[in-house]
């Protein structure tokens, strides 16, 4: 079973994504993501890589409304 976070973000509050979690989907709202030295606004139903050995992304609202975001581990590598 893959592991998965759901989480409601409010206005001005943010989130470090722990390094297991390897992908993140937008469910609602807009996000503001910080990876890699890099910002990126996402939307309802958009989704990205997160790119683990550049830091922790950070995500918050980009906006004054709340934004659900979805947080996939990272798959492992098979032995």
């Amino acid at each position: 079973m893959t592991k998965q976070l759901r989480l409601l973000l409010m206005k001005d509050e943010v989130f470090r994504v722990p390094s297991e979690f390897g992908r993140l989907k937008v469910r609602s709202g807009h996000a503001w993501l910080t990876m890699a030295g890099q910002d990126l606004t996402l939307v309802r139903g958009q989704e990205v890589d997160l790119e683990s050995k550049a830091g922790k992304p950070v995500v918050s609202t980009a906006g004054r409304l709340p934004v659900v975001v979805e947080l996939i581990a990272a798959s492992r590598p098979q032995d």
